[in-house]
């Protein structure tokens, strides 16, 4: 009886359970007991901060090679077409800052090579350019003119060379 006693009301729980269907079992749950995980989504600005980081380039005017990077700054290297060359020189780099919100890419133009040529590009058109994202995916950055009537500013990524541990 000693030993039974102890088995019959450790066993006792088991059995109860193994006789009960899953069917007729119900688990009730207060609202407080639930756990609701929030979904959390990703904002469109901040995709667009993702997906803009990289290199780019566009034949406007001349090619232009941009390399944007995650901290809000950017690099942009001219060569200028031979319509505006004699004005501006053949090649031209720019320092940027950037940033994107509510769909909208605001780029500032901080410095530049040779210094005078940026100054006087600056001058003419403005250091800061704000446009709203028409299209930013992996391959495309499509932004438009500041003119009414002129073609989209269409951007493309440059795949870059990952150079191999010597």
């Amino acid at each position: 009886m000693k030993v039974f006693l102890p088995l019959l009301i450790l066993g006792l729980p088991i059995v109860i359970l193994w006789g009960t269907s899953e069917e007729k079992v119900t688990l009730q749950k207060t609202a407080a007991e639930e756990k609701v995980e929030p979904v959390v989504q990703e904002s469109t600005d901040e995709k667009y901060r993702k997906l803009i980081v990289g290199d780019w380039e566009m034949d406007r005017d001349g090619k232009r090679f941009l390399t944007v990077h995650p901290d809000g700054t950017a690099d942009m290297d001219a060569e200028v077409s031979s319509n505006w060359s004699l004005l501006f020189g053949k090649k031209l780099k720019f320092r940027i800052e950037w940033s994107i919100e509510k769909g909208v890419l605001t780029m500032l133009t901080t410095g530049g090579e040779p210094k005078g040529k940026v100054d006087l590009i600056t001058s003419m058109y403005g250091a800061e350019r704000i446009q709203a994202i028409k299209l930013l995916d992996e391959t495309t950055l499509q932004l438009p003119d500041e003119e009414p009537g002129e073609a989209d500013h269409i951007w493309t990524r440059v795949e870059t060379a990952v150079n191999p541990a010597p």
